[in-house]
């Protein structure tokens, strides 16, 4: 009996034997591909991808709940802020914006409270104002009259017309100094030349019609140079007349809306009438010229 038991169990125990071999068998296939060389190298390249990608992710996600990264350069260039020179154009962008803040809270605009004392344009309309920032330079500002119905003049209280007040003032010191271009001024200052040197019987030079306005040469000539100076002081003449016509136009409320933006290095701006038969007038702004229109007085004159 004993020799048959045994032999029953070694039976038992090679069918279990072959069972998990042949179970086991698929585990054994992964690591016999990953002998060649090639799939090895292609493996830890995916493997290391993944694993930056993970990486990136759970930076991103970290930085997004806590902003550990942004905490850290602020405070080190809160650490070394007295390290950095007190020049450039962020700098004298960031002391601008500060002045006029400053300034804007410091001058509120003046009013007597009398009807009379209010300028024509403010008297019959109200000045709003929208800015894409509440305080210092903006890089967009329009400045828009809204004509008033004379329910609406009877109905008007202090702090509008305050509002409206120091909003016109803004515009009218904005007009006074805005620079509008030579090439505005070109034509008419040529022809006036001509007809200049016409009625002085000088010689006329061929070939030279409008100065060069861009600073880049004029011809050598005598006869050109005395047409250059004079369609030079011709183009200054016409802007200060020109200058002078936008503020009298929008002291007298023939203006709905003065535009003032960003451009390439300085702000660009546009003067829209009232009557859509006038055109419009473009304008420069360099940003020291726009500091100073903000930050002037804001009582009326």
């Amino acid at each position: 009996m004993k020799p048959c038991k045994a032999n029953t169990r070694q039976k038992v125990v090679d069918v279990f034997w072959r069972i998990a071999r042949y179970v086991g068998r698929p585990w054994t296939w992964p690591a016999s591909l990953l002998e060649a060389r090639g799939l090895r190298v292609v493996v830890c390249v995916i493997a290391g991808v993944l694993s930056m990608v993970l990486a990136i992710g759970l930076m991103v996600f970290t930085e997004h709940r806590t902003n550990l990264t942004a905490r850290a350069v602020g405070r080190l260039m809160a650490a070394t802020n007295s390290l950095r020179r007190p020049d450039g154009a962020a700098w004298t962008q960031i002391v601008a914006q500060d002045s006029v803040g400053a300034s804007l809270e410091a001058r509120p605009a003046q009013w007597s409270g009398a009807e009379g004392s209010l300028p024509e344009a403010v008297a019959g309309a109200r000045f709003e104002v929208d800015r894409d920032t509440p305080g210092g330079l903006p890089r967009s500002l329009d400045i828009y009259r809204i004509p008033l119905t004379e329910a609406d003049r009877r109905r008007r209280e202090g702090p509008e017309v305050v509002r409206s007040l120091s909003t016109y003032t803004t515009g009218l010191r904005i007009l006074r100094i805005a620079w509008l271009p030579d090439s505005r001024f070109a034509r008419r200052a040529a022809d006036e030349a001509d007809a200049v040197l016409r009625a002085s019987d000088l010689p006329q030079s061929s070939g030279f019609e409008i100065p060069d306005i861009t600073g880049v040469g004029l011809p050598d000539s005598s006869d050109d140079a005395i047409k250059a100076r004079l369609v030079g002081e011709e183009i200054d003449r016409l802007r200060v007349r020109d200058r002078q016509k936008l503020t009298d136009d929008f002291q007298a409320g023939l203006i709905y809306h003065i535009s003032v933006g960003w451009g390439l290095g300085r702000y660009e701006g546009q003067v829209e009438y009232d009557d859509p038969a006038t055109p419009r007038v473009s304008f420069e702004l360099s940003l020291s010229d726009l500091s100073q229109a903000l930050t002037g007085p804001q009582a009326a004159r």
